[in-house]
């Protein structure tokens, strides 16, 4: 799936649980998060990645204080499932994506938050967030008032550990000046502290909502809304013109493509009833729309050790399979075993390792200093010798 675009709101993160709050929403101290164009930089930033046993909180937990990048931990997901991950030279994004299909969920974008949740609500959650909006905007210009405009500001939206869901969506609410006709459909639930550093009233909302697989409808003059389960069929109507080919000709290559795609060939075009992410495709095969940056695996020279940063967590593991997750990344050893062999130095030896986002020259260091090893770093090569 291309990553979501665009990305014009800043980032959450959290986790849910029943009983106590899952700390995903991790201390980042006073730098923040990324949001906009930073933020869609750093999800096509290559990273070199591993967790042996670690939590599915953790690992997402770590990847947002080390990569100041927010995520959204669907209260349905087990953040307590223990995994075991590496991620060699992929993209942030495409790694964010590889652990959670190992927890069992999948991923999209909303603004600048990666949500993380059960494929249903991946697969409908900003298709969602447009119907309200577009709502709220039809409504608006109904209206003849600038209510839109305060919906769609972006804000601050805190709350405190152990925080209720729905006393979670009262204050997010308040904060756009809005009432809830029904909030006892909320059921009873405890989340961990977050700060949704700039996030709109569409946004927010359905992110709560998500998550008790509902949404919300506005009322007449938009001072409030009404949460309601979401629709069986949910879907953005658009009409593509098609010029010089039959229209059925054309559908027949999209439905190839698309297998569900829900559209029907007319005499001025194609009509297509589908998810953001349907029209996305729709627009790709149209030529319209490319992928965007972090989608695109062309190949690329190798990043030299030193522009990289490492990650690992090893637990009386032999060095040498941590050498050999390392060359799969491309990186090469230089050494002469049968010096290593006199100096009576053995890639066997066990170590304990927690290594967060250090540079290349500190990581080898932690990693061959106690075997008695010099290190010089050549590029994507490391070079050992015995001191």
């Amino acid at each position: 799936m291309p990553l979501p675009m665009p990305f014009l709101s800043r980032f959450i993160t959290a986790a849910f649980v029943v009983l106590a709050p899952a700390l995903l929403c991790a201390d980042t101290g006073n730098q923040g998060l990324w949001t906009g164009q930073r933020f869609a930089e750093q999800l096509r930033q290559p990273i070199s990645a591993s967790w042996n046993h670690v939590s599915v909180r953790e690992i997402f937990s770590r990847v947002t204080q080390n990569y100041r990048i927010a995520i959204l931990l669907d209260r349905r997901i087990d953040p307590t499932q223990e995994l075991a991950v590496e991620v060699n030279g992929d993209s942030l994004w495409h790694s964010v994506r590889a652990i959670a299909e190992r927890a069992g969920a999948q991923t999209t974008v909303v603004g600048n938050v990666v949500y993380v949740g059960p494929a249903d609500s991946v697969r409908l959650l900003r298709t969602l967030v447009e119907l309200v909006d577009r709502a709220a905007l039809q409504a608006g210009t109904q209206l003849q008032n600038r209510r839109y405009f305060d919906l769609a500001r972006f804000r601050a939206v805190r709350w405190q550990d152990l925080a209720r869901p729905v006393e979670i969506l009262k204050s997010t609410a308040a904060k756009y000046a809005l009432d809830i006709e029904n909030d006892e459909q909320i059921p009873h639930d405890l989340w961990a502290e977050c700060e949704l550093p700039g996030v709109n009233a569409f946004q927010a909302l359905s992110l709560v909502l998500i998550q008790f697989n509902s949404t919300f409808a506005w009322n007449k003059d938009m001072s409030g809304f009404r949460i309601v389960p979401i629709p069986s069929e949910v879907y953005i109507e658009r009409a593509y013109p098609v010029e010089s080919v039959p229209s059925s000709t054309v559908l027949q290559t999209w439905r190839a493509r698309i297998p569900h795609l829900r559209a029907e060939a007319v005499d001025s075009g194609i009509i297509v009833r589908g998810t953001i992410e349907e029209h996305e495709l729709v627009d790709l095969m149209r030529g319209t729309r490319t992928l965007p940056p972090a989608d695109r695996r062309t190949a690329k020279p190798p990043v030299p050790l030193s522009r990289r940063e490492f990650t690992f967590r090893f637990q009386n593991a032999p060095i040498s399979s941590l050498m050999d997750k390392l060359r799969a990344t491309g990186i090469v050893f230089q050494y002469d075993p049968a010096e290593l062999s006199m100096a009576g130095i053995s890639f066997e030896h066990r170590i304990d390792m927690n290594a967060e986002k250090v540079s290349a020259e500190e990581f080898f260091s932690q990693v061959f200093g106690p075997l008695g090893l010099d290190v010089k770093i050549d590029g994507i090569t490391v070079q050992l010798r015995p001191r």
